[in-house]
């Protein structure tokens, strides 16, 4: 597995998504493509693939404010055979990431019912902060969780 910096038309080749997770899971109003494109963020997104160069996993994060960054993570149905160097890396990338861009607090979204999306976060030291009732566009209720950096 090797990181390769993410780029727009990554998300035209993301596969299957993981696990549990389904297409419905995806936000149906939203634009990929436009969503694509706000996201790639020089030094700070990133897309895994594997020794066939088939996409594993994008993420990133992305600055809110001074200080505070989003963190997002789409991984496909090849997760499994990548699971502990995808952890590790990610890991890894998000706390390189925030320390180069200064974030003190990075957060997200994480849909309740996503066990596995679950799991992924809270392995990554995101501490539960919340719960987000009908929160989605299409009213699936989100867990926000957070991670506290005290230093740079």
């Amino acid at each position: 597995m090797r990181l390769i910096p993410f780029i727009p038309t990554h998300v035209d080749w993301l596969e299957q998504p993981y696990g549990s997770a389904t297409e419905d899971m995806r936000n149906p109003i939203l634009d990929w493509r436009e969503w694509a494109n706000k996201h790639q963020v020089d030094g700070s997104s990133f897309t895994a693939i594997d020794d066939q160069n088939r996409i594993i996993a994008c993420g990133g994060i992305m600055e809110l404010w001074q200080h505070h960054g989003d963190a997002w993570f789409y991984g496909t149905h090849l997760i499994p055979k990548h699971a502990k160097s995808i952890i590790k890396t990610t890991r890894r990338v998000m706390d390189i990431i925030a320390k180069n861009n200064e974030f003190k607090r990075v957060s997200t979204h994480v849909l309740t019912d996503w066990d596995e999306a679950v799991r992924f976060i809270e392995f990554l030291g995101f501490k539960r902060e919340g719960f987000h009732q009908k929160y989605g566009p299409d009213e699936t209720d989100y867990y926000t969780y957070g991670k506290i950096y005290k230093e740079f």
